[in-house]
């Protein structure tokens, strides 16, 4: 389907309801009011535990609860490997008029947004490829050993492990416990022992992190891109309220306070608190940057790290896992958006590899 397609249906349904309350769902849902000016009767949902009771007014409500009517138009608008077991609740609850929103379609709705909504200045998406023939160099896949094998066999990038210093199990072609490195703190850093890796051990015109099943589409000229850019990063991602509270939501108040803290220590309080008033956010930790960018990003930012995790361990010797990969998406979000918004950044649809 495509994006003219779904707003004809949008517009001419009786009513409509988005299946999903998170970023996908609340993106889709601002992104079809901006260009139909309709609101969902509701956002459904599964299961109202960790769900809002209402999103901009709009209930939240469990499928087995609702009362909207059978023919109501749902949107499926969740990651796509949900999208066959939400089908088949629906079809058993009565609801025969749905439409699965793919994350192409979701990035193809979004790009729209953002090129009309005057909520990121300057906004670019890159025309990619789904796949290529051959993988462009300088681009690593993070794999680990806890990676489910991959059932459809998409790009081929070279592989990193994270966690490596961990593990006895070898994967993939490069570990991220040789050389300079910090492998040991996989369980919080996630994939960004990679990207200190990719830093401290590597050295090209750019270079790019992928997770081993999220990749982003991109031209096969990808050099000329860096004549325009300094950057690519995935399409962003609308959350609600705003950034702030996303944040807190994943992390947990306590570690967002040290965020906070560590980014007063460094001077960024003011912008800081602008830019999590807002709604952008940058996904997943999935980069390619020319590498005076990567260079000077990756100083910044495990820096600010370094000093939250310091800060951390004065009240906890047993950290929630991967909130440094939380607080990173936070940070890189802030340094993109918020923070060097003279960098020109061309964006990217991401791809999944089920």
């Amino acid at each position: 389907m495509k994006p003219a397609d779904l707003l004809e249906r949008i517009i001419h349904a009786k009513e409509y309801a988005c299946f999903g309350a998170g970023i996908y769902g609340y993106g889709l849902y601002r992104a079809l009011l901006l260009a139909t000016g309709k609101r969902p009767s509701c956002f459904l949902v599964s299961s109202k535990v960790d769900n809002p009771n209402a999103i901009d007014g709009i209930d939240v409500e469990e499928l087995a609860a609702t009362n909207i009517g059978k023919d109501t138009l749902i949107l499926i608008a969740t990651p796509d490997y949900h999208h066959e077991a939400i089908s088949k609740s629906l079809n058993t609850a009565g609801f025969h008029n749905a439409i699965n929103i793919t994350l192409v379609l979701y990035h193809q709705i979004m790009d729209g947004f953002w090129r009309v909504s005057g909520l990121l200045s300057d906004y670019a998406r890159l025309d990619g490829e789904v796949c290529h023939s051959v993988p462009l160099p300088d681009i690593w896949a993070i794999c680990n050993s806890a990676d489910l094998e991959l059932g459809n066999k998409g790009t081929k990038w070279p592989a990193i492990q994270t966690g490596a210093a961990l593990s006895k199990n070898r994967l993939g072609t490069v570990f991220d416990d040789t050389g300079d490195n910090i492998s040991s703190k996989n369980p919080w850093y996630s994939e960004l022992t990679a990207t200190w890796w990719i830093w401290k051990n590597t050295k090209s015109a750019w270079a790019g992190l992928f997770h081993y099943r999220r990749h982003l589409a991109l031209p096969d000229d990808l050099g000329s891109v860096f004549t325009l850019y300094d950057a690519v990063l995935p399409v962003p991602a609308l959350v609600y309220p705003n950034a702030g509270a996303h944040h807190r939501r994943y992390v947990g108040e306590g570690y967002w306070k040290e965020t906070m803290a560590v980014l007063m220590d460094a001077g960024h309080l003011d912008e800081a608190k602008d830019f999590f008033s807002r709604q952008v956010f940058y996904p997943h930790n999935i980069w390619v940057l020319r590498w005076d960018v990567l260079d000077t990003f990756c100083a910044w930012l495990f820096e600010l790290l370094f000093a939250i995790e310091e800060r951390v361990g004065r009240w906890t010797a047993e950290p929630t896992p991967r909130y440094m990969g939380y607080l990173a998406e936070s940070l890189t979000s802030f340094y993109f958006a918020g923070f060097e918004t003279k960098r020109k950044i061309a964006h990217a649809d991401e791809l999944l590899l089920l």
